[in-house]
């Protein structure tokens, strides 16, 4: 037990050394001129030393770690994008979530209104879900996400 606690430990605490993969660099430099923000579950000491290391917190206007308010806030929770939509004020029909997980990442949020956008990609891409837990829009990559953005607001300028 011992054992198994100090390498969750030292999983939990170390500093990755990791980056992002520039189709999303690439994208996040393209939408500067918006509030970016981001919203992660998992363990508030990995994700945090994950989101330092990818250098978000100096590209997101906020970063949300759900576990940082308490698990019962990871998504589905619509906790941390309410907080979001009273930062912005803006209604959610304003804001649209990115997210890849169609379990957890849409079903939250959607009867409140927000924008929703599905990327399928990693272990996710395959997933198939009922209509209610499903993205309004699907992706299969980053560099669609200007044409996605377009349809949900075609006036939308880059």
């Amino acid at each position: 037990k011992t054992l198994a606690n100090t390498c969750v430990s030292v999983y939990r605490l170390h500093k990755p050394d990791i980056a992002l993969f520039s189709e999303a660099e690439n994208c996040l430099n393209e939408l500067r001129s918006f509030p970016l923000y981001l919203v992660t579950d998992g363990n508030k000491i990995a994700q945090h030393h994950k989101v330092k290391s990818l250098g978000l917190y100096d590209i997101m206007k906020h970063c949300y770690i759900t576990h940082r308010y308490g698990i019962k806030h990871a998504k589905p929770s619509p906790y941390c994008f309410l907080h979001i939509q009273r930062r912005e004020r803006v209604s959610p029909a304003n804001i649209v979530y990115i997210g890849d997980n169609p379990k957890k990442d849409f079903v939250g949020i959607k009867p409140l209104g927000f924008r929703t956008i599905r990327i399928r990609t990693g272990e996710y891409k395959d997933v198939e879900v009922p209509s209610e837990y499903e993205a309004e829009l699907q992706i299969d990559s980053l560099v669609e996400l200007k044409d996605a953005l377009k349809k949900l607001w075609p006036s939308i300028t880059f």
